[in-house]
């Protein structure tokens, strides 16, 4: 079976973007990056039902990778993938990660992020990963779905599985 439409979930600090990024390179599939739609220029936020229909738009893609944080719409982003990709890392990996993506993008915008919203890393952001508040609403969310789901512990977990798809991109 082709795998065309692929989720990638994880708290914050996992590197999301990164393996969304990796997998559009080696599978040629484009990326849908929910940051996107959800801030516009300068943090602010967009309204749901707005999101909602452009991100339903961007879905009636033959092939995407769709990296994002889990929320109420999620159950029905994750029907339409043919596979989840969950980046279960520890909170130490998530705190590493995001340190890391602050220093590469110290005081300027990620690409996947709209103009003016400027990386930042506060204590509110490290407790998050820390405790890995957002873990348990992802567990809530892929109830249903483990048939899906490839869930990964470790990076080096992740690393080797990217490996094998580089070699067999139809196997995934």
């Amino acid at each position: 079976m082709d795998i065309n439409k692929i989720v990638i979930i994880g708290i914050s600090g996992t590197g999301k973007t990164t393996i969304a990024r990796i997998l559009s390179n080696i599978l040629e599939i484009p990326i849908i990056h929910y940051d996107k739609f959800v801030r516009e220029k300068n943090r602010t936020e967009v309204d749901e039902k707005i999101v909602e229909e452009k991100l339903e738009h961007a879905m009636k893609q033959k092939k995407w990778i769709m990296e994002w944080y889990i929320h109420p719409a999620a159950k029905s982003r994750l029907e339409k993938a043919d596979k989840i990709l969950y980046l279960d890392y520890s909170w130490y990996n998530a705190i590493l990660g995001g340190i890391k993506r602050r220093r590469q993008h110290r005081g300027s915008t990620r690409a996947e992020m709209a103009e003016g919203c400027i990386e930042k890393l506060d204590l509110k952001y490290l407790k998050v990963m820390r405790t890995r508040e957002e873990r348990q609403e992802i567990e809530d969310a892929i109830i249903g779905f483990e048939n899906k789901i490839i869930r990964f512990k470790t990076k080096k977990q992740t690393r080797k599985w990217i490996k094998e798809i580089e070699t067999n991109k139809k196997k995934i």
